[in-house]
């Protein structure tokens, strides 16, 4: 294990290294990030897209706190304080942006230890990974939507016989037409659990390898395989479109996908890391 391999810099107890000025900031933006949510009552709270990002965040301060041991310099009071003062901005969306900040900067200054600099690139992606699916699903929605559009009437052509799609509008064999909108998309499901992946593998001190590619496949075919399946049924049948827009079906559309993920994880972890230990 490497932590402080080649460093000259002495370790300082961890109130008194850089997490006792950084450690608040990132609560708060953690805070900043969920308060309106859980405020709001919004039941999409408990979602995998809104779980992952704090889960895997939560993995990387953990790590992070086991080995930073760095004296904060001037500079990073400095850093800390200007971050602070983007909680003026009122955005939901400021909190991840803080956080994202404060990662590049402490991954930039963090050279000798290399768990440490894990845990940041963990907590940088963590922050990253809301605000990319955010704007992708803004600024490039009518592809994202298509391609969705596009695997959804490739199945009901191959099952049914009837199926195409006019951008993000799907006409299948019945008198009713799909129409995909954002939060239908396979992509906020597919960041996440990719971002939880990455989470947990490097927590565990997985590296990237052929298998681990492997896993990774196996899991976005999981994920959209999902997603696809119920704008499939939503295309073939009405009644199955009002269920799964219903309490009841998108709550179990929750549960089903964080149970595959969970089980797709676990076991390419296992299966990534009884290879990487026997090679050891």
């Amino acid at each position: 294990m490497n932590t402080h391999a080649g460093s000259h810099r002495p370790a300082y107890p961890i109130l008194e290294s850089r997490v006792g000025i950084f450690l608040p900031l990132i609560l708060g933006a953690l805070l900043a990030g969920y308060l309106p949510l859980l405020i709001a009552g919004n039941h999409e709270a408990a979602g995998i897209p809104n779980l992952v990002p704090a889960f895997a965040l939560l993995l990387g301060l953990t790590l992070w706190l086991s080995f930073e041991r760095q004296r904060p310099g001037s500079t990073d009071r400095g850093v800390a304080i200007a971050l602070s003062l983007l909680f003026l901005i009122p955005s939901y969306q400021i909190g991840w942006l803080i956080l994202l900040m404060f990662s590049l900067w402490l991954w930039r200054g963090t050279k000798h230890n290399s768990r440490a600099r894990t845990a940041l690139l963990i907590m940088g992606l963590a922050a990253l990974q809301p605000l990319l699916v955010t704007y992708l699903l803004k600024w490039f929605a009518a592809p994202v939507l298509a391609f969705d559009a596009w695997l959804v009437s490739g199945l009901l052509k191959l099952t049914t016989g009837s199926g195409n799609h006019t951008g993000n509008i799907i006409f299948g064999p019945s008198k009713h037409q799909l129409l995909i909108l954002r939060g239908c998309s396979s992509v906020t499901n597919l960041g996440s659990a990719w971002m939880a992946w990455f989470a947990l593998s490097r927590f565990r001190g997985i590296a990237l390898s052929m298998r681990e590619i492997a896993v990774v496949t196996v899991l976005t075919v999981t994920i959209v395989g999902m997603n696809i399946l119920r704008l499939y049924t939503m295309a073939i049948d009405l009644d199955w479109h009002n269920w799964w827009h219903s309490d009841t079906g998108e709550q179990s559309y929750q549960l089903v996908s964080a149970a595959l993920l969970l089980t797709v994880i676990v076991s390419g972890i296992r299966y990534v890391g009884l290879r990487q230990h026997s090679a050891e």
